[in-house]
């Protein structure tokens, strides 16, 4: 009987190890597996993608990720300007490229960014404001974008400065450009940005390296909604081309959107209307 029972319940430790042995086994090939399909899912990707610039040190995964990622971002970049670039054939494909912008747009915020990115892009200026009436009716900074295309990194740092100064900043309606704009509903073109009787940050856009400022109005059923301010590092001679593509190109994301009335809070402006 004791001998019956040692055998029916044989758990010795040699048992254990051999146990633990087949587990060990049949992890370490499910892990070989598993290295082996994520290998190949990294050659694949290397084979997809254009092949890297000659210079480039391509190895490792997390740098077989980041240059996925760079060319990525590539293939958007030019995907938008494309469809930019059919944009600016015809009035009417402006404003078709405006409908599509909003249809998939979920906020204000990403109207205005696409708004910045055509001028970013194709009219080459490097930053950009939106300007919407506070819970005080004073118009307040609210949007501000830094074009992609600026790579030194002393022109950005010198942009965000000058955002930075300028986010505190109020303008009642008539009261700098902003104001006379959300009055006059006129566009202004400002170069060289050097009269502070006329452009009140004009000491702080100079000393940022900002020499040409382009503002436009955005209204929606005959009434102000916000002011929109393109700037570059440039002195610009006034380009009516430019100025009408932009007043074109606000007009009709006024009329498409038509969700913002003066007095209006700027956190209520935010959400487009329902589709």
């Amino acid at each position: 009987l004791g001998s019956r029972s040692g055998s029916a319940g044989a758990t010795g430790p040699g048992l254990d190890r051999g146990s633990s042995k087949r587990k060990k086994n049949a992890h370490n090939e499910i892990t070989r597996r598993s290295r082996a399909k994520v290998n190949d899912r990294f050659k694949t990707l290397m084979d997809i993608m254009p092949p890297p610039p000659s210079k480039a040190e391509i190895k490792h995964k997390a740098q077989i990720l980041d240059y996925a990622i760079q060319v990525m971002q590539d293939l958007i970049l030019q995907n938008k300007t494309i469809k930019m670039d059919l944009a600016l054939t015809s009035r009417e494909s402006l404003f078709v490229w405006v409908d599509q912008v909003v249809s998939v747009s979920t906020n204000f915020r990403d109207v205005m960014r696409s708004f910045m990115e055509l001028f970013f892009f194709k009219r080459d200026w490097k930053y950009g404001e939106v300007w919407f009436p506070d819970t005080e009716n004073a118009l307040a900074l609210q949007y501000s974008f830094v074009s992609a295309l600026v790579g030194n990194p002393t022109i950005h740092a010198k942009i965000d400065r000058f955002r930075e100064v300028s986010q505190p900043m109020r303008f009642t309606p008539g009261e700098d450009v902003a104001g006379r704009l959300w009055i006059s509903t006129r566009p202004e073109w400002h170069s060289p940005i050097s009269d502070t009787r006329t452009f009140a940050r004009a000491r702080e856009a100079q000393a940022c390296g900002l020499g040409t400022c382009m503002a436009l109005p955005l209204a929606s059923r005959g009434k102000m909604n916000a002011v929109i301010m393109l700037f570059d590092t440039m002195e610009r001679i006034q380009d009516d081309n430019t100025v009408l593509l932009g007043m074109d190109v606000s007009a009709r994301i006024g009329v498409v959107c038509g969700f913002v009335l003066p007095g209006t809070t700027a956190s209520s402006a935010t959400t487009l209307p329902a589709k």
